[in-house]
C-alpha cells in the first residue's frame, strides 16, 4: 500500500508541474499577443461643406432633357488633410434623384478636385451634389452658374433657364468681346405672385470679368446700389407662376470704349 501512495504522489506532482508549465507558456503567449495589438480610428479627412460647380459652361438648355454645354465639374474647400485622397462626385436632380453626371479625381494640395464627367450635362439650379473623399461622404453644396430664389416668400420656388451667346464689338480702331445671357424665369406656383431674384456667377462664363454690365430690361434692377463682381443679381420684372414666365437678357462687355449704353453700376 505504501508504494502505491508514493506512486500516486509522484503522478500528482508531475501533473502539477505540467499544468504550471502550460500556464506559464500560455501567459507568455498572451503577453506576445497583447503587445501586437494596435488601436486605430477611421474618420473622414474633412468636415466640409464643399462647393461643387460646373466648368466649361457655355450654355444651358431650355429643357433639362436637352444636351447642355457644361463639360466639367470642380470641387473646392477640402481640408488640407484630404490632399491625395481619391474623390468621386455625383450630380443628381433633387426632385427625382436621377443622376445627371459623375466623375472622379484626386484632391489637390489646395483642396480642389477636378472630376471630368463622361459627357456634357445641364448645369441647372435644380441639381444636388454628392462627394466622397477617401471613400467618406462629405457635405457638399451645388453652386450653379445661374440660380433663382423667390424673394417675397421663402416657401416658394422658381427656376431659370438660360442660354449664352458670344460675339465681338468691332469699332474703327478697337474691338472687344462680349457675351449675352438670355434667361427665362418660371415658378410652379399656381398664381403669378412669385417675385424672383436671379443670381449669375460671372466667373464661370469667361476668363475675364466685365468692365460693363449692360442693362437691357428697364424693369429689371439690382438688389444693391452697385454690382460686386463676379456675382450679378437681378430682380424685378413681372411676377411669375400660374403659367406666367419672365424673359430677359443681360450683356457683359469686356471693355468700355464709349459709355453710351445703359448699364448697371459696378462697385
Amino acid at each position: 500500500m505504501r508504494p502505491r501512495r508514493g506512486a500516486a504522489a509522484l503522478v500528482a506532482a508531475a501533473l502539477v508541474g505540467v499544468l504550471a508549465c502550460a500556464g506559464a507558456a500560455d501567459a507568455s503567449q498572451l503577453g506576445l499577443v497583447s503587445r501586437s495589438i494596435r488601436t486605430f480610428a477611421l474618420a473622414r479627412c474633412g468636415a466640409g461643406p464643399l462647393t461643387v460647380a460646373p466648368t466649361g459652361v457655355t450654355s444651358s438648355p431650355a429643357s433639362t432633357t436637352t444636351t447642355a454645354q457644361a463639360t466639367g465639374i470642380s470641387v473646392a474647400g477640402a481640408d488640407a488633410a484630404c490632399a491625395g485622397q481619391p474623390a468621386t462626385v455625383t450630380l443628381y436632380r433633387r426632385t427625382t434623384g436621377v443622376v445627371v453626371a459623375s466623375g472622379t479625381g484626386t484632391v489637390a494640395a489646395g483642396g480642389t478636385v477636378t472630376a471630368p464627367p463622361a459627357a456634357a450635362y445641364a448645369a441647372s439650379g435644380d441639381l444636388a451634389a454628392r462627394v466622397t473623399l477617401g471613400g467618406w461622404a462629405v457635405p457638399s453644396v451645388w453652386a450653379p452658374p445661374v440660380s433663382c430664389v423667390a424673394v417675397n416668400d421663402p416657401t416658394r420656388t422658381c427656376e431659370v433657364r438660360w442660354t449664352v451667346t458670344t460675339g465681338t464689338v468691332n469699332l474703327v480702331f478697337w474691338s472687344y468681346p462680349y457675351y449675352k445671357i438670355a434667361y427665362t424665369v418660371s415658378s410652379p406656383s399656381t398664381t403669378a405672385t412669385t417675385q424672383w431674384r436671379v443670381t449669375f456667377d460671372l466667373s464661370t462664363f469667361a476668363t475675364w470679368l466685365p468692365a460693363r454690365v449692360r442693362k437691357l430690361d428697364a424693369a429689371v434692377t439690382t438688389p444693391a446700389a452697385c454690382v460686386t463682381l463676379p456675382t450679378l443679381q437681378l430682380q424685378g420684372g413681372a411676377a411669375v407662376g400660374g403659367g406666367t414666365t419672365f424673359s430677359g437678357s443681360v450683356q457683359m462687355d469686356r471693355s468700355v470704349i464709349f459709355d453710351v449704353y445703359d448699364a448697371y453700376p459696378l462697385c
